[in-house]
């Protein structure tokens, strides 16, 4: 895997939040490796409306639309998913930071409560 952007600042999260955006991750695929304390959303990222994927965009090499991604955070001490609707599939809205909680919380426009406790903030986007 390739990482991409890393988010480190509140105000790092712009360029992630830019890209994610109104991407759709499934819940089954959310994982959370406890060793390394981390919680990942794997998602694909749409082709860019220039026609490029991102791959190509950044390698300039041909690939095919869609690009697998990894949305990681990392330092997670704790996570809840509040899945109400049971939809399986939603999308990417807003990575929010609240600092002073250390609470990252993950906005979609199909309700779902995810909100991950951070001993510091650390979100990666990784491609494969």
């Amino acid at each position: 895997m390739t990482k991409i952007l890393t988010a480190k600042r509140r105000d790092d999260l712009e360029a992630i939040n830019d890209l994610i955006h109104d991407s759709f991750f499934e819940v089954d695929d959310i994982a959370f490796d406890s060793q390394a304390s981390i919680l990942s959303f794997k998602f694909d990222l749409p082709t860019l409306p220039s026609g490029l994927g991102l791959k190509e965009f950044i390698y300039s090499s041909k690939t095919s639309p869609g690009v697998e991604c990894f949305l990681k955070i990392q330092n997670v001490e704790k996570y809840s998913i509040d899945d109400t609707e049971k939809v399986g599939r939603y999308d990417f809205n807003i990575v929010e930071f609240d600092a002073p909680a250390r609470v990252v919380c993950i906005r979609t426009n199909i309700p779902i409560g995810i909100r991950i406790l951070v001993s510091e903030l650390e979100i990666s986007l990784e491609v494969t």
